[in-house]
């Protein structure tokens, strides 16, 4: 396989690299409060869904816990292990909000996050967690003001332990253990309340890494 060239922010026209968002932490607003620091991918989503339909019928009150309980979180597990996915995520850090999150769609919907926590001394410090303690590093650790979405983007790419990052490399991981490519379409999803142009930038740039694959491989069978 050919190997990986590295794909630029820049390759995405339209991505405002400088935007940055006012706040982690802005009011108390009822979807913020409601969704904010939800930790399960699947909750997530319903909630929302719940919040945008008129019909106002929302989820039971021990499902919009940040963290559920953890009788209410094994409940949940008997519809299938990709319904806690992010579950297992660490707690929360007093203060600490979720600024952006790595979803796989895996059998277990693994979850890798980014948090942000206010010190006393102004700063904003940055950690990533997974649910399976694994290891990262923030690059930057820690800022006066929230990221801009070029920072956020060096960040994601070069959170792992050997400066790789967490949706291309983790993709490019997958095609080398033989993982079907047709499968990998959609795999990754990255999602932010802060950051909007997220998702699509890494929609793009995996989709076109999987395409350049394909591509080579039906010259191959020629």
């Amino acid at each position: 396989m050919t190997p990986r060239v590295p794909l630029s922010p820049l390759s995405s026209p339209g991505l405002d690299l400088d935007f940055r968002p006012d706040t982690y932490w802005p009011g108390q607003g009822l979807r913020h409060a409601i969704l904010g620091n939800i930790l399960g991918e699947v909750r997530h989503r319903l909630i929302q869904e719940a919040l945008d339909s008129p019909s106002g019928d929302f989820p039971p009150a021990a499902m919009l816990r940040p963290v559920l309980e953890p009788e209410v979180r094994d409940s949940l597990w008997q519809f299938g292990p990709e319904c806690v996915g992010g579950e297992f995520l660490p707690g929360y850090r007093q203060g600490e909000v979720e600024i952006a999150r790595v979803v796989l769609q895996s059998a277990t919907g693994d979850v890798t996050a980014v948090r942000a926590q206010l010190g006393k001394d102004g700063l904003i410090r940055y950690r990533i967690v997974d649910e399976y303690a694994g290891k990262y590093q923030a690059h930057p650790g820690q800022s006066r003001l929230p990221l801009t979405l070029g920072e956020m983007l060096h960040l994601l790419d070069t959170a792992a332990t050997d400066g790789t990052g967490l949706v291309l490399d983790g993709l490019e991981k997958h095609v080398e253990c033989g993982s079907d490519l047709e499968h990998l379409h959609g795999f990754y999803t990255v999602r932010s309340d802060f950051y909007p142009q997220l998702e699509a930038h890494y929609e793009e740039l995996c989709e076109s890494f999987l395409r350049g694959l394909e591509e080579e491989e039906a010259d191959d069978e020629n």
